[in-house]
């Protein structure tokens, strides 16, 4: 059976009989969260977990496809778009953009210990083994692979590969914290949150999230040293250093934090893998809402050479901007609105022909592509794909300059809550429809199902996006 190519129907019954698996084994154990091991006067060690779920159906790239119909193009039909940088933007392969069924199936199981040797000396550490099932061989997961950048301790590898499955393990969250009344100091693999946005967070150039993730509350870790100097309750002086896998990746920041005014302000300023940052965020309450603002000017120093190019370029310095206004009405059981307002300078534009707002995604090299005989005529810059130089440090990638963000949250019974974000594409005309229910009948299971919309056109940011429906299940042990 090739799960790549499941039926709609057959993946509704899939995604029915997990569910209900899940279910059973849930009622059947009642489990707790948070089990103390061991305690010795004030020290103490605890141990969780979960074990999450997650499938998803929609429309992908077949790489394979892809590759051959890039391959074949010229000396089938004599067309050198496919290996012509200057003219990849037409090569017929992108007709196979979204021609596959795509059915992805990801299990991970997470490990979790907290040791409190005393009051000022903490450790923590969570493991996860991974798998990924389906349709995992695609155009789109190939691009995003040579966009990542490399951890600097590396605390994770892969088990086994093949076509349809990717094994792997990794160090989620590993540090060890000093804390005392004015001095706290973290070293390890941990989360740096930065930024005042609800879906859009800039200034955030460690642990940034798209709105459009399938598992929000999971954020990458950054391999760094966080020290942070307590003026008062509300005031400090924040320090993060993340080495890299060279001095060309590292990232450092400086970050004082203070009320004025009754006002959150936070000032930063830093160099991200080669580019001098500085920024700040603000939010305060507005009524019986709050308001956030936070605004980040960066100024790239390293080369890229995009698809249309001939030779390097410096990327141009940019601004972002995020305006966010968020508030809980006295509706029901009340309703959560927000709305969210995001300048991008850096946006990477909806690109052309048929690739379209995939051709931001490759760049051009003076080198052929690896194992392909490239015929004398058809001269160089050839496509390859692009790299994480193209995005200037910035964890956040649109194709359009503006976007807006609303939201809505309402608890339909303590159990039952909807959700559903909108995000608009003001340049293109294009938006994403994002509804959601989320259902928790036990404080140790959690289970969603959501579904992901597109319109507008093809050339936009949204409009070329294919639908997504996906369920989401986490048990807490």
């Amino acid at each position: 059976m090739n799960l790549c190519r499941l039926p709609i129907r057959r993946f509704a019954r899939t995604i029915v009989f997990s569910g209900l698996s899940v279910i059973s084994l849930i009622s059947m154990t009642s489990p707790t969260r948070a089990t103390d091991v061991w305690s010795n006067a004030e020290s103490t060690l605890s141990l969780n977990g979960s074990l999450r779920y997650l499938a998803l159906y929609t429309r992908q790239t077949d790489a394979n496809d892809f590759n051959e119909a890039a391959a074949a193009a010229f000396p089938v039909d004599n067309d050198p778009s496919c290996l012509v940088a200057a003219l990849f933007a037409n090569c017929p392969a992108f007709d196979l953009v979204g021609d596959r069924d795509v059915f992805q199936g990801f299990t991970r199981l997470r490990l979790e210990a907290d040791f409190r040797y005393s009051d000022w000396l903490t450790a923590f550490a969570s493991y996860d083994n991974e798998i990924s099932f389906g349709g995992i061989d695609t155009l789109e997961a190939q691009l995003g692979s040579g966009l990542k950048s490399g951890s600097f301790l590396q605390a994770e590898a892969e088990l086994s590969q093949g076509e349809h499955h990717d094994y792997r393990h990794r160090l989620y969250r590993g540090y060890v914290r000093v804390e005392t009344e004015r001095f706290e100091l973290s070293v390890g693999r941990q989360r740096i949150a930065w930024g005042v946005g609800r879906l859009w967070t800039p200034i955030d150039r460690f642990s940034a999230l798209p709105p459009l993730n399938l598992e929000p509350g999971i954020t990458p870790g950054v391999d760094s040293i966080d020290g942070r100097f307590n003026f008062d309750g509300f005031s400090y002086l924040q320090f993060v250093y993340a080495p890299g896998k060279s001095r060309r990746f590292e990232r450092w920041a400086l970050r004082l934090h203070g009320v004025l005014l009754d006002a959150d302000l936070s000032l930063m300023g830093g160099l991200f893998e080669a580019a001098r940052t500085v920024g700040f965020d603000f939010s305060r309450n507005l009524g019986q809402g709050a308001i956030g603002v936070e605004a980040v000017f960066t100024s790239p120093k390293h080369k890229v050479t995009k698809i249309f190019d001939l030779e390097s370029k410096r990327l141009p310095d940019y601004w972002q901007t995020v305006v966010s206004f968020d508030i809980n009405l006295d509706v029901g059981t009340g309703l959560y609105l927000l709305t969210e307002y995001l300048y991008n300078g850096n946006a990477l534009g909806f690109g052309r022909g048929r690739a379209g707002t995939l051709l931001p995604f490759f760049e051009s090299t003076a080198d052929p592509p690896p194992g392909t005989p490239v015929p004398a005529p058809v001269p160089g810059p050839y496509p390859t794909g692009a790299t994480s130089d193209v995005f200037g440090s910035s964890r956040v990638i649109t194709n359009a300059k503006h976007q807006l963000g609303v939201q809505i949250g309402y608890d339909l019974t303590p159990e039952l809550r909807g959700d559903f974000v909108t995000l608009i594409d003001v340049d293109g005309g294009s938006a994403a429809f994002v509804p959601s229910l989320g259902y928790s009948p036990l404080d140790s299971f959690e289970i969603t199902l959501g579904v992901q919309l597109f319109a507008g056109p093809r050339l936009s940011q949204y409009g070329g996006a294919e639908p997504l429906v996906h369920l989401l299940a986490d048990w807490y042990f």
